[in-house]
C-alpha cells in the first residue's frame, strides 16, 4: 500500500513538472488535461475503495471491542468468583490451589492477547487514516495543477494582437530568422485571414521560403498571393519573385512568362522596371537565375 502511495506521489510530482513547461499548442494542452483528469479519476476511485475498506475494518474493530469487553467482563467476574472460592476453601482444598492459579494465569494471558490484538488494529487504523490524508493532499495538488493547466490552455487559446504578431514576424524576417518568421506569418493568416495585411503576410511566407532556397514551395506561396489577393499591394512583388523562383528552378520559359506578365499587368511599378532590366539583360538566359532583383524593390516592407 505504501509503495502505491509513493508511486501516486511521483505521478503527481511529474504532472506538476509537466505543467511548468509552456504550452506550444492547444492539442498538446488538451492531451495533458485528459491525462490529468484520468489520474484524478483514478485517485478518487482509490479513495472510495480505501474509505470502504476503512469502514469495514472499523466495523470489525467495533465488533471485536464489544466482544472483548463482554469477554473481559465475564473473565473478571469469573476471576472474582474463583478468588472468592479459593479464599473460602483454602483449608479444605489446598491441593487445588495450584490448578486454580494456573487457570487464572491462563485467563490473564488471554486478556493480554486481546489487548495486543486491539493495539495492532489501532495501529492499522492510524496507518489507514494517514494514507487517506496523503491521498487527499495529492488530490488537492492535482486539482491545483489541473486548474493551472486549464488557465494556461485558456491563455494559449487567445491569439496575440494582429499588429503585434505581424510586427514580430516582420522583425524576425528582417533579422534573418526566416523559419520563425514564416511560422508567425502562418499564425497571422490563421487568426487574421481577412485583414488588410493578410496578403502581405502570405507574400512574406514566400519570401521566407525563397531565402531558404525552397524555390518550389516559394512559387506556390507567391501563387497564393496572386490567387487570393490579386489587388493587394504585394501582387506585383509576388509576380516578380515567382518569376525569379522559376529561374532558380531552371525554368527559363516560365520565368520569362511571369516577368512579361508583370510588365503587362503592372507597367508603372518598380517591379516592372526590374523585370524589364532583367529580361533585357543577357544574364536572363542564364538558367542559374541571372541577376538578382534589388531587395528594396522586391521585398518592400508593410
Amino acid at each position: 500500500m505504501k509503495r502505491g502511495f509513493f508511486c501516486r506521489g511521483v505521478t503527481a510530482a511529474c504532472l506538476v513538472a509537466l505543467l511548468a513547461t509552456p504550452a506550444f499548442s492547444i492539442s498538446k494542452t488538451e492531451q495533458m488535461l485528459i491525462q490529468i483528469q484520468t489520474v484524478v479519476n483514478q485517485l478518487q476511485n482509490d479513495m472510495r475503495d480505501l474509505r470502504s475498506a476503512l469502514d469495514e475494518r472499523m466495523g470489525m474493530v467495533r465488533q471485536l471491542i464489544e466482544q472483548s469487553t463482554v469477554t473481559v467482563s465475564k473473565l473478571n467476574t469469573a476471576i472474582d468468583a474463583v478468588q472468592r472460592n479459593v479464599q473460602g476453601s483454602v483449608a479444605a482444598q489446598g491441593a487445588k490451589v495450584d490448578q486454580v492459579t494456573t487457570n487464572v494465569q491462563a485467563l490473564n494471558d488471554s486478556i493480554e492477547d486481546i489487548r495486543a490484538r486491539l493495539g495492532k488494529l489501532s495501529e492499522q487504523m492510524t496507518a489507514m487514516r494517514m494514507a487517506i490524508e496523503t491521498l487527499q493532499t495529492q488530490q488537492t495538488q492535482i486539482q491545483q495543477a489541473a486548474a493551472q493547466a486549464q488557465a494556461a490552455a485558456a491563455a494559449a487559446a487567445q491569439p496575440p494582437p494582429a499588429k503585434e504578431l505581424y510586427d514580430n514576424a516582420l522583425r524576425d524576417l528582417s533579422g534573418g530568422n526566416t523559419e520563425l518568421a514564416m511560422k508567425e506569418f502562418l499564425d497571422y493568416l490563421r487568426y487574421y485571414p481577412d485583414t488588410e495585411l493578410a496578403g502581405n503576410a502570405q507574400f512574406y511566407i514566400g519570401e521566407s521560403l525563397y531565402r531558404q532556397k525552397k524555390y518550389r514551395e516559394a512559387v506556390d506561396a507567391y501563387d497564393t498571393v496572386l490567387d487570393r489577393y490579386p489587388r493587394g499591394n504585394k501582387a506585383a512583388a509576388a509576380r516578380l519573385k515567382k518569376g525569379l523562383s522559376l529561374f532558380e528552378l531552371k525554368d527559363r520559359a516560365g520565368g520569362e512568362r511571369e516577368l512579361r506578365r508583370l510588365m503587362r499587368d503592372f507597367p508603372n511599378s518598380d517591379e516592372a522596371k526590374i523585370a524589364r532590366d532583367y529580361v533585357k539583360s543577357p544574364s536572363a538566359s542564364d538558367t542559374s537565375g541571372g541577376r538578382k532583383a534589388p531587395a528594396k524593390a522586391a521585398s518592400r516592407r508593410r
